[in-house]
């Protein structure tokens, strides 16, 4: 008895009953007997789309052997909704009844106007493509309207009703040649019965029409096509202003697998009109997609209309089946499941057959039609005990009207006897450290035609460990053991027990022998308030040590983690890190040793996870380069590309993932006189967040966004004789930067320098130009250099001001035991008083480097003078004297770091500055 629903209206949530009735007992002067009935319902609650129906199954229970007739009724049905109960009557004498809850979704509409802003010269008029989306089961007709409209402004919607099963409309906005140019908000609003009204802002721009121009329309401004079909749309052409030329047109924006070809182009001086002729290939991506259609001509501003091309998938099927291989002794069954997938809105019913079957062998589908949102039947293959053994392709056919029919193999294998299923099983040792995971590859071999599920789990491990598989329910043949190692395991060797339980077999064991291969760290390292974090695998560190204070032990640090390498340790107010790696070149070693200040140590240790960021690639068009020499450099978050005419295309790596911006700009190199021309338009496209390997909108230096570079002269105070080169750059507040850095920007003396950079007017809170003088100090390679930066938001004229020559520092031999080492004193100069670090390069085939930086906050706010020695680590924990420098010349450079003002933490404020002086010398061998 299965009560059916059909055709709800919009009441969310109401409550059905079902009564049962016997035909006798209910006589309310003759006592009822002692037989009864009730009723009970297979599920009690549901939700049912509108349109759609839904069931359960009403179950009748008699006591005390009653067989009277029963009848079975629905009560409390909703408006708008029935219920069908078969069979009925029954038999019986006593009542019952039981509530059903039916939960319908509330319908909706949703709305979008095109791209969401166009701009009309006034005199013209223009189209914009008006899209719904129904849910919940509506399908009602939708209503138009648009409110907002400036003086002068019409707005016609055709249709302006969209009839139930169309999804789309044109908005035709027509400008009086008299209105008013300016910018409004035109709202479109979409409203039906039974739903909430919906509505679309349009920002429309009015431009007067006082020179020659062009203008297009596209009508309809919306064409839906079916993947590989075709569309069209009428492109009208409108000249003003006296204006008689011929008009260009080009398509833009079209994703792979859509073309379009004009009737006529370019549309010459007496015609108003050309056919655009969309094409899809079968392989388009179903979506909406705005595609622009830009006109051009000698003497007037290119113009472009949109129209959202909606590519609909094929109708068709697919069918599958999970398993494809079967294995059955004869006289049993298998099955497996078959699947469609329906694509480009197929709804209709699909028909499952299989063909192929060998002798003795029967297949039936569960269900053999699948309707609606049914998608899997279960196939199941009988055989009997004189089938024909071996293996066969059983064909599965799925079949529908209107659609090709698809198949997929089921490859049957029938064998003559069915032995008692087992299955054997083995494990791989494990070898872990403290704090640490290990694993173990767990196999299960079966045998005589077991396929069963094994379940998985092990004893006898130590306090700490914990073991996981994956999977516990082996359906295959592998099993992933993973032990988890606490760090208070004692080290030394254990053995767990591996137990697989399957239904209807013995149990299985296999010993699996754990050797906890342990490391201890010594005290100081391995845990603590500090957690140095690499984050790169091409620089994680070969050794890591720690000293707490100044003249502490140097202690070994062993990492953790599988993705990072995370070095833990207690670290006190100031103290010491260091780390060897291996150079980029891979040829030698880098030993990085910091000394610095608690808040310093923790403010480091995610430095390398920070600077290694995810990235993604991007590629576009630049508009705007006219002229030979002419180049246009891209910047979008971190990476960047340059493009030279008559080039257009570019391609860009290393973009920061995430919301960014976009800072480009033109300039380029004069082939008359050879000299490089400084940038004349740019373009800042704030806030975006381009998909990985998309395109990039087309970067216009002579568009709407484009703005002329602003220019400052920046004289340099304390110069003297030097070499100076001044650049600049203009980082935005999302992090993207620009260098630009062209033009006369080097010379001696004060200058003043020209720099270039972004209008105030295009800056926002956040931004700031970057302004860098370099000098230096003669024409030797060991010539002493310096330089100053300085962070504004707003390009104006400016002095910025050197530091003096950092103090030469004196550099001696520490000698060679165990390895050789160097020392270095300095004078710590009040310009450059927050840290000096010094490093030491040998140039050879196997090239060593070392650097050593140390902190004001490290050294104290009373110290005059600094040294730094090259620490002796030959005790340490397994340190390499590979690793150290040799008796070969040695290079070193010093360089000391001044903060003017206006750094906060490690932020960036307004007038924020910083010194460098740099020393550099070399060491015979």
């Amino acid at each position: 008895m299965m009560p059916r629903w059909t055709t709800f209206l919009t009441t969310p949530v109401f409550a059905l009953s079902v009564a049962a009735c016997s035909s006798g007992g209910d006589d309310p002067i003759t006592p009822p007997p002692a037989q009864s009935i009730g009723v009970q319902l297979s599920a009690t609650s549901g939700t049912v789309a509108r349109g759609a129906s839904g069931s359960t199954t009403v179950t009748l229970s008699r006591v005390g052997s009653y067989t009277g007739s029963v009848s079975i009724t629905a009560e409390n049905l909703h408006a708008g909704v029935t219920a069908r109960i078969t069979p009925t009557p029954l038999t019986g004498t006593a009542s019952s009844a039981t509530t059903y809850s039916l939960t319908i979704p509330t319908p909706a509409v949703a709305l979008t106007a095109g791209s969401g802003k166009t701009s009309i010269v006034a005199g013209f008029s223009a189209t914009v493509p008006i899209t719904i989306t129904r849910s919940n089961g509506f399908s009602d007709a939708v209503t138009l309207a648009a409110t907002g409209l400036p003086t002068g402004v019409t707005a016609t919607f055709t249709p302006a009703t969209i009839a139930a099963g169309s999804t789309s409309s044109t908005l035709t906005l027509v400008v009086a040649g008299n209105a008013a140019p300016g910018a409004s908000t035109v709202v479109v609003s979409a409203s039906g019965t039974g739903v909430t009204t919906q509505t679309a802002s349009l920002a429309l721009t009015l431009t007067a029409a006082s020179t020659p121009a062009v203008s297009l329309t596209s009508t309809p401004a919306a064409v839906s096509i079916v993947a590989g079909t075709t569309g069209i749309t009428a492109i009208g052409v409108s000249r003003t202003g006296g204006f008689v030329g011929d008009v260009a047109l080009a398509l833009e924006g079209a994703p792979a697998g859509v073309t379009g070809a004009f009737s006529t182009n370019p549309v010459l001086v007496a015609g108003t009109s050309s056919t655009l002729t969309i094409s899809t290939t079968g392989a388009a991506a179903p979506g909406i997609y705005n595609l622009t259609v830009r006109g051009t001509g000698t003497g007037v501003t290119a113009t472009t209309t949109t129209i959202a091309v909606t590519v609909a998938a094929t109708p068709g099927i697919t069918v599958s089946a999970a398993p494809t291989a079967l294995s059955v002794a004869a006289g049993n069954a298998t099955t497996t499941a078959v699947t469609i997938t329906r694509a480009g809105g197929y709804a209709a019913d699909v028909s499952l057959a299989a063909t192929g079957l060998p002798a003795g062998v029967t297949a039936a589908f569960a269900p053999a039609t699948l309707t609606g949102a049914t998608l899997t039947s279960t196939l199941t293959l009988t055989t009997t005990t004189a089938a024909t053994v071996g293996t066969a392709a059983v064909t599965v056919t799925a079949s529908g009207t209107g659609v090709t029919a698809q198949t997929a193999t089921v490859n049957l294998t029938v064998t003559a006897t069915a032995p008692t299923p087992t299955y054997t099983m083995a494990a791989t040792a494990v070898s872990a450290q403290q704090g640490a995971n290990g694993t173990s590859t767990v196999t299960l071999t079966r045998g005589a035609g077991f396929v069963g599920t094994v379940n998985l789990a092990v004893t006898g491990l130590p306090a700490g460990v914990t073991a996981t598989f994956n999977p516990a329910a082996v359906t295959g043949t592998t099993s992933t053991l993973t032990l988890a190692v606490g760090g208070s395991v004692t080290a030394g060797s254990y053995t767990g027990v591996i137990t697989g339980t399957a239904t209807g077999l013995a149990n299985v064991t296999a010993n699996v022998t754990a050797n906890v291969a342990l490391t201890v760290t010594a005290p100081g390292g391995g845990t603590g308030n500090v957690n140095w974090t690499f984050c790169d695998a091409s620089v994680y560190p070969l050794w890591f040590a720690v000293q707490n204070g100044t003249g502490g032990a140097w202690t070994r640090v062993t990492s953790t983690g599988t993705t990072n390498r995370v070095f833990s340790f207690s670290a006190g107010s100031i103290g010491g890190v260091a780390y060897a790696q291996t150079n980029g070149n891979g040829t030698g070693t880098s030993v990085t040793v910091q000394y610095l200040s608690l808040a310093e140590t923790t403010a480091g240790a995610s430095n390398e996870c920070v600077a290694n960021r995810a990235t993604k690639s991007l590629s576009g068009t630049v508009a705007g380069l006219a002229t030979a020499g002419q180049s246009a450099n891209v910047g979008i978050g971190g990476g960047s590309a340059t493009v030279s005419f008559p080039s257009t295309a570019y391609t860009i790596t290393g973009v920061d993932d995430g919301t960014t911006d976009v800072l480009a700009y033109r300039g380029g190199f004069n082939l008359t006189t050879f000299t490089l021309n400084p940038p004349d338009r740019g373009v800042l496209r704030r806030n975006v967040n381009y998909a990985p390997n998309s395109t990039v909108p087309v970067i216009d230096f002579l568009g709407a966004e484009s703005f002329a570079i602003a220019n400052a002269q920046y004289t340099v105070g304390n110069a003297g004789a030097d070499n100076v080169v001044v650049t600049s750059g203009f980082v935005t507040a999302n992090g993207t930067a620009g260098g630009f850095g062209i033009g006369a920007l080097n010379g001696t003396g004060t200058g003043p320098f020209a720099v270039y950079g972004v209008p105030s007017a295009n800056t926002q809170s956040g931004d700031f130009h970057q302004v860098i003088a370099f000098a230096v100090s003669g024409a030797s390679a060991t010539a002493p250099t310096r330089a100053v930066i300085q962070f504004n938001r707003n390009l104006v004229n400016r002095t910025i001001t050197l530091g003096p020559l950092m103090t030469q520092p004196s550099v001696t031999s520490l000698g060679s035991s165990s390895y050789v080492r160097f020392s270095a004193t300095g004078a710590w100069q009040s310009e450059y008083a927050d840290n000096v670090s010094i490093s030491y390069q040998q140039q050879s085939t196997n090239s060593n480097n070392w650097t050593v930086t140390t902190s004001r906050s490290y050294a104290g706010s009373g110290a005059s003078t600094w040294t730094m020695a090259l620490p002796h680590f030959s005790s340490v924990a397994d340190f390499s004297t590979s690793w150290a420098l040799s008796s070969a010349s040695t290079t070193w450079s010093s360089t000391a770091t001044g903060f003017l003002s206006s750094f906060t933490g490690t932020s960036v404020t307004e007038d924020a500055s910083l010194r460098f002086g740099t020393r550099t010398n070399t060491i015979a061998a």
